[in-house]
């Protein structure tokens, strides 16, 4: 037997790749409040909560084997999200696109490069016991959450910084492709896409879930965008509030922007707006106010929001 044989942690890690942990913990019977439980102390760090989940099973699950875990991964419901993951393009600002193009690059290094604090990269990789993918992962997303200016010239010039002179450059090109992208969509797609469903085109968000969000949805829609808080103006003034409802919202929440957000969101899903003319709440709409430049201008965030919300329709 080999050393990748055995039923360990790391190697069930390896096993399991990217698949999405709560479907695959649901699969092998675990508590969905424990699940829960495991992502409200993990903060929602996905490489901490696969670890955490596969522990737990181990522990706790007197019959976890290979051939258990075999069938948890075969099953529809776990595969369904790779497939969901599939529908991203190669050059969208994501984290599993960001990912790819640095794989076996020294994920420090690069940390570094990209300013981000030395204690801070240290910090995770204790946290994540030096599992070089759990803490490149981690990496990764601390820098998309925590740097406005995050994008792909910035990485490549990272990358650049690290000697990886010819990666930087296919890291460039999809920089170039998704401005190409974005200009189409703006001079091309806005008008003649905005129907019922909700203010905007863009084939990238053709297979999101159309179906209207009302005002019962507003902790869960805020729980997505959250991270977006910063911008909850713009976001708003793509889903068309009406610019005296967010002056309003703004002279009440001035300090805080997750209020604001909040309020907004609100102003949104109670159809304050001319929905008659623009269309009704939906997830699609919330992806393209958050992707576009005018909005919250984080195609990333965006991206996962979509992940959430496809359509069944959409999934061989």
């Amino acid at each position: 037997m080999s050393q990748c044989d055995i039923f360990t942690i790391k190697n069930i890690l390896r096993k399991i790749g990217d698949v999405d942990w709560k479907a695959l913990g649901i699969k092998l019977n675990l508590d969905p409040a424990k699940l829960i439980e495991i992502e409200c102390k993990h903060r929602g760090l996905i490489g901490d909560c696969r670890y955490n989940m596969i522990e737990f099973w181990l522990t706790n699950d007197t019959s976890a084997s290979w051939e258990k875990l075999e069938a948890a991964l075969a099953t529809r419901s776990v595969r369904t999200q790779e497939v969901m993951r599939d529908l991203e393009k190669p050059y969208h600002f994501t984290i599993k696109n960001i990912l790819r193009m640095i794989s076996g690059f020294d994920w420090k290094s690069l940390g570094i490069k990209l300013n981000l604090n030395t204690a801070k990269l240290v910090e995770m990789e204790c946290n994540h016991r030096g599992l070089v993918g759990d803490c490149r992962y981690n990496m990764i997303e601390f820098w998309l959450t925590n740097d406005p200016t995050a994008s792909w010239g910035k990485l490549a010039s990272a990358l650049d910084g690290i000697s990886e002179i010819k990666k930087a450059q296919e890291v460039r090109d999809l920089g170039t492709k998704e401005v190409e992208v974005m200009r189409g969509d703006r001079e091309g797609g806005g008008r003649e896409s905005r129907g019922r469903e909700g203010g905007g085109g863009g084939a990238d968000f053709e297979a999101v879930s159309g179906e209207q969000l009302g005002e019962d949805d507003l902790v869960d829609v805020v729980e997505e965008v959250i991270d977006a808080a910063s911008k909850w103006r713009s976001i708003g003034f793509v889903l068309r509030v009406k610019v005296a409802d967010l002056d309003t919202i703004s002279s009440k929440d001035h300090t805080d922007p997750t209020e604001c957000l909040k309020d907004m969101l609100l102003t949104w899903l109670q159809l304050r707006y001319d929905f008659t003319r623009f269309g009704l709440p939906s997830w699609k709409w919330l992806c393209q106010a958050i992707s576009k430049p005018v909005g919250g201008n984080n195609p990333a965030l965006a991206m996962k929001i979509a992940h959430n919300h496809y359509t069944i329709s959409h999934v061989p």
